[in-house]
C-alpha cells in the first residue's frame, strides 16, 4: 500500500471509513497530509461529510521508498481493526445524523443485517473467494423517520431499500482483507427487510426477507 511522502520512518494516522461513495475502506494520513488539510480536526470534518461512520484506528509506521511510503501487513495488524461500537463517529451521509437514538439504531441495524445477508453469498472456487460487501444503503432521513414512527405504532414495520453492492475477490489461502481491494463488479438491487422491537440489548431487530418479495 502506498501513500505519497518524502521522509523515512513516517508516522501514519489510519482511519476506518464507511462511505456510500467509496464503500468500506481505510484512509491513511501522513503528518504532511494533516498539516496541509488544516489539522486533524479538519481531516475528521471531511470524513464526517462523506461517511456513514468513521473511526480512528491508531498510528503506524511507514518506510519511504522512491514511490512514496509503504507500510507492512505486520505493522497494520497492530491497529484495533474491530474498535468498540462507542468509538465510531457518525457521519453526515448517515440519515440518523443529529437525529434520535432510535433513528440511529434502526439505520445501523438495517445496514448490519444487509451486510450479513451479503456475506452469506460468499463462495470459494479454485482457490479464490468471491465476496460481497455493502457500499450504499439508500434510506433517506424521511424514510428513516417513517420507519421509526411506524415502530411507535406497530410491533414491526416492513420496507424495501435500494442498495449498492461491491463484489470482490481474494485468495482463499490468505486472510479476508479488511477492505475490498480487488473489485470485480458493482451493482444495485432492492432488498426487502423487516424492523421490529427486540427483546435483547439492541432495542431493534432487523431481518432481511427473501428477494422474491420485491
Amino acid at each position: 500500500m502506498l501513500k505519497n511522502a518524502l521522509d523515512s520512518n513516517i508516522e501514519l494516522v489510519v482511519y476506518s471509513v464507511l462511505s456510500p461513495e467509496r464503500g468500506p475502506g481505510h484512509r491513511v494520513y501522513t503528518e504532511e497530509d494533516i498539516q496541509a488539510s488544516g489539522g486533524i480536526h479538519a481531516i475528521e470534518g471531511n470524513l464526517e461529510k462523506e461517511s456513514y461512520w468513521f473511526v480512528r484506528l491508531g498510528v503506524i509506521l511507514g518506510e519511504a521508498d522512491p514511490q512514496g511510503v509503504r507500510y507492512s501487513d505486520a505493522e497494520f495488524s497492530k491497529l484495533a481493526i474491530s474498535p468498540p461500537p462507542e468509538a465510531w463517529q457518525i457521519g453526515r451521509r448517515n440519515p440518523g445524523f443529529r437525529r434520535s437514538e432510535l433513528d440511529r439504531r434502526v439505520f445501523k441495524a438495517t445496514f448490519e443485517a444487509i451486510e450479513r445477508f451479503l456475506k452469506s453469498w460468499n463462495s470459494q472456487h479454485d482457490g479464490v473467494v468471491d465476496a460481497y460487501t455493502l457500499k450504499e444503503l439508500k434510506i433517506s432521513s424521511e424514510c428513516l423517520l417513517a420507519l421509526t414512527n411506524g415502530l411507535h405504532n406497530l410491533r414491526r414495520v416492513h420496507d424495501i431499500a435500494g442498495v449498492t453492492v461491491m463484489k470482490y475477490w481474494y485468495e482463499a489461502a490468505e486472510p479476508e482483507p479488511h477492505e475490498p481491494d480487488l473489485l470485480l463488479a458493482e451493482y444495485s438491487l432492492d432488498v426487502p427487510f423487516r424492523v421490529q422491537w427486540s427483546v435483547g440489548k439492541e432495542i431493534v431487530d432487523v431481518q432481511v426477507l427473501p428477494l422474491s418479495l420485491c
